[in-house]
């Protein structure tokens, strides 16, 4: 069995322990993709299911950089989309693939999406949305 494989039953596994019944079709199939095509591994906090999507979080960003050899990452708060009383908060990545580079950018695919930090509490450093 390849180290890929391997990594896409652990992800399944541990997806459906953790969150049952919210794990159905391309919710699912989202999961093999991520974890085949990016390495993402929920195990190591890449990625976390909220609200019926995946979100890759700073650590997942961060070993997916160090993977792929990427120069850097910049997070910016998305201050428009960002409800600072009600704890919403929006970001954009970008990364950097060499250190001339113009970096791309990553926004969530339906802005605005609002995160509610209360339930990761002091985890809303970054999140970025696939669906």
């Amino acid at each position: 069995m390849s180290k890929t494989d391997r990594l896409t039953r652990e992800n399944q596994s541990l997806a459906k322990r953790t969150w049952g019944a919210e794990l159905k079709g391309t919710r699912l199939n989202t999961l093999i993709a991520l974890s085949a095509q990016y390495g993402f591994s929920i195990a190591l906090g890449d990625l976390i299911l909220l609200n019926g999507k995946w979100y890759v979080t700073h650590a997942g960003l961060l070993r997916l950089a160090c993977r792929t050899r990427c120069a850097g990452i910049r997070v910016q708060q998305v201050s428009e989309f960002c409800d600072v009383p009600d704890r919403h908060w929006v970001f954009k990545a970008t990364v950097f693939k060499s250190p001339g580079s113009y970096g791309f950018v990553g926004y969530p695919t339906q802005p605005p999406f609002h995160l509610a930090c209360s339930k990761f509490e002091d985890k809303c450093t970054v999140r970025y949305l696939f669906r």
